[in-house]
């Protein structure tokens, strides 16, 4: 241009409906301003007063868009659609993070389902309950030596353990273990309370746990042959119970480590006779 460089500016406005997703018509207005007003060299078709030359056009006009059947084309997908959205994204996240999770938890109750076959299995081997035939105060479920004659002190299992005074042997068997020195705990006629004697003999137990941290202790509780079975076995519990709580409270030793019984009345002799009234003491690791 002889009379140098121009500036342009311009401006479009368009507006289009969609009638289908393949035809679509809409109106266009276009306008350009340029900062010169002899873009065509001729001065005489320049307007008085006027510093800038400018083209405007509208339009109408009809849309065909190809193959939106398989692909939505993009004049046809909504803006929440076309852009990408935080809340999709972060429940999709959610979603990853949630099924990894389940996935854990189902691992998880594998292993508490397999815990629990081993728990049943454990709870039938070391069963509390049941029939016991021989009424050696272990129930036949785990008595290993179901025929052990009356009065016969037996161990978890029902095994015979041996003779503790004043009880006589068993007629034929010897004692499978060394039974300790520590004499009984002995009680009046339908009392729990703990004389002078009783309270020497849970010192001494109480001090062969403190010098033994390993050991527990099983306290069996018996009666007479005085009175009915059912009141007796809650007597002798209740006997068993005392002694216990003597050696926690003022020995400190831990209850978990105490075991109590109670196995009843002494079928024989049948009579009001203070050794068959007493607790025993059975040591263990």
């Amino acid at each position: 241009m002889k009379t140098g460089k121009s500036g342009s500016v311009p401006v479009t406005f368009a507006v289009e409906y969609n009638f289908s997703k393949h035809i679509a018509s809409g109106i266009r207005f276009h306008y350009r301003a340029y900062t010169k007003d002899n873009l065509e060299g001729l001065t005489h078709l320049n307007w008085a007063g006027v510093t800038n030359d400018y083209i405007a056009a509208g339009q109408v006009y009809l849309r065909y868009k190809f193959n939106v059947l398989n692909k939505d084309h993009k004049r046809n997908i909504r803006m929440e659609e076309y852009l990408p959205n935080p809340a999709l994204d972060l429940a999709k996240a959610n979603t990853d993070r949630i099924n990894r999770l389940d996935s854990a938890l189902n691992k998880l109750a594998e292993k508490v389902d397999n815990q629990g076959v081993k728990l049943d299995s454990m709870a039938n081997t070391l069963c509390n309950d049941g029939p016991d035939t021989d009424g050696d105060g272990v129930p036949d479920c785990r008595d290993k030596e179901p025929t052990t004659p009356s009065n016969t002190v037996v161990d978890f299992w029902g095994k015979p353990l041996g003779c503790i005074e004043p009880c006589l042997p068993v007629p034929g068997t010897k004692p499978s273990v060394n039974i300790d020195d520590i004499p009984a705990v002995y009680f009046d006629f339908d009392q729990i309370g703990l004389d002078n004697d009783a309270l020497i003999t849970i010192r001494k137990v109480s001090a062969k746990m403190k010098a033994d941290t390993t050991l527990v202790v099983e306290i069996r509780g018996y009666c007479d042959y005085m009175g009915n079975t059912p009141y007796n076995e809650l007597l002798s519990i209740r006997r068993s119970n005392r002694v216990k709580a003597e050696m926690v409270k003022v020995w400190g030793i831990n209850p978990e480590r105490i075991i109590t019984n109670g196995k009843g009345k002494v079928v024989e002799p049948r009579s009001k006779y203070q050794p068959n009234r007493r607790c025993d003491f059975f040591f263990n690791r």
